[in-house]
């Protein structure tokens, strides 16, 4: 284990301190969640961070703390719980203190196993469905943790079904919209440089599609809803932004995918380019006109938030995500939810958005809105901290 390293925030005694375990430290969705959570918490409480495993991220933790503690090497996330108590969270209490700890992600569980066996109140937030979550896990943070909160009803739905559990803990709070560590991501890319060049005129549709390139992303039914719309004969690009796209060498689903490409017939307008840098994440959004959230499964992913934000629309399958229980707010949102794993459908919901530009702009418009009032950054933290103040109170009673 790593010595304590010092955080770039000064110990304050008259604040409360907060122990904020995230899985690891790479750039994706939940540890840059996470990095956003000690930035706003930082402006009220002390943060202590422990990244389970390292990564790009684990700089821009230490920025916002008052201390890191992170393995030199490999994952500490399977550790024993005891030992993980005694070794790490009970020497951070000793020196900081421990009002509350706050795990990121159903991978975070050993935070809230030494939370009980320490006596520490705790909250989980979940982000993963339990149909690809390992049960036992899931089962000690459920049953453990002081309160559980899912980022929409599905996934609070899917907890219950898998469990058993009726989760009175738990609450529904949708997570806010990221900012992105500018030292954390790519390089900025030439080739979308070239992509937007080429689209200068403003006349191309652009439909894009974002994660990394994997089964449950449903990269496979983008290109399948991809080249429906372009045999339709629309003037449009697809283009699907995410790592781990290797025809060469990945014979499990990279290389069927650009068979598909290719025997679709319209390699030319389908793509697949390595993940962005924050910065050109932000060009892509501003030229895009539509998004394809394809995954199979996909609890409420940043980077549709990202592009709801910018005023892309999304179109996404039932049941497959936190977001049709949001757009069922709005009339004109709920046309952006089509049946689950129909492809076809997605086609020409596509079609029809690249078709009518009066209603293009309407879903921007109503996009921008309903990101504006369901996933705000500082709206999320202060729910947060409100729920963590009730948590401590009820196991104040408890004890």
């Amino acid at each position: 284990m790593k010595p304590l390293t010092a955080g770039g925030k000064t110990y304050d005694p008259t604040r409360k301190t907060i122990i904020l375990c995230v899985h690891d430290g790479s750039f994706t969705g939940a540890p840059i969640l996470g990095w956003n959570l000690v930035r706003q918490l930082s402006q009220s409480h002390n943060v202590v961070c422990v990244l389970l495993s390292g990564g790009k991220l684990a700089a821009e933790f230490v920025r916002y703390s008052v201390g890191l503690v992170i393995p030199v090497a490999g994952s500490i996330g399977n550790a024993n719980p005891e030992a993980f108590a005694r070794r790490v969270i009970r020497p951070l209490r000793e020196k900081f203190g421990a009002d509350f700890i706050l795990a990121n992600s159903v991978e975070s569980e050993i935070a809230i196993s030494a939370a009980a066996i320490l006596g520490i109140p705790s909250m989980a937030l979940i982000h993963e469905f339990a149909e690809y979550t390992y049960p036992p896990r899931l089962l000690k943070v459920l049953g453990s943790a002081g309160t559980v909160v899912f980022s929409s009803e599905l996934l609070a739905k899917s907890a219950r079904d898998a469990t058993g559990m009726t989760l009175p803990n738990a609450i529904i709070v949708p997570q806010g919209k990221c900012e992105v560590p500018v030292s954390g991501g790519q390089v900025n890319s030439s080739a979308l440089d070239s992509l937007l060049n080429e689209l200068a005129d403003g006349s191309t549709f652009l439909c894009i599609g974002c994660g990394h390139v994997q089964m449950r992303k449903g990269v496979d039914l983008f290109i399948a809803a991809a080249t429906q719309v372009l045999a339709r004969g629309v003037r449009a690009k697809f283009v699907w932004v995410g790592d781990g796209y290797d025809p060469g060498r990945d014979y499990f689903l990279s290389v069927w995918l650009k068979d598909q490409i290719e025997r679709g017939g319209y390699g030319a307008d389908i793509s697949i380019v390595p993940a962005l840098s924050a910065e050109d994440l932000e060009k892509l959004y501003r030229r895009a006109d539509a998004m394809f959230l394809s995954s199979r499964l996909d609890p409420l992913p940043n980077v549709a938030i990202d592009a709801l934000s910018a005023g892309v629309p999304v179109i996404c399958f039932a049941a497959a995500s936190g977001f049709p229980g949001y757009f069922e707010e709005d009339e004109i949102l709920k046309r952006l939810v089509v049946p689950y794993f129909d492809f076809g459908t997605a086609a020409a919901r596509i079609f029809e958005i690249a078709n009518d530009h009066e209603l293009r702009n309407q879903l921007s418009l109503r996009a921008v809105s309903l990101a504006r009032r369901r996933f705000d950054m500082e709206t999320y933290v202060e729910l947060l901290v409100e729920e963590m103040a009730k948590t401590t109170a009820n196991f104040a009673g408890k004890q």
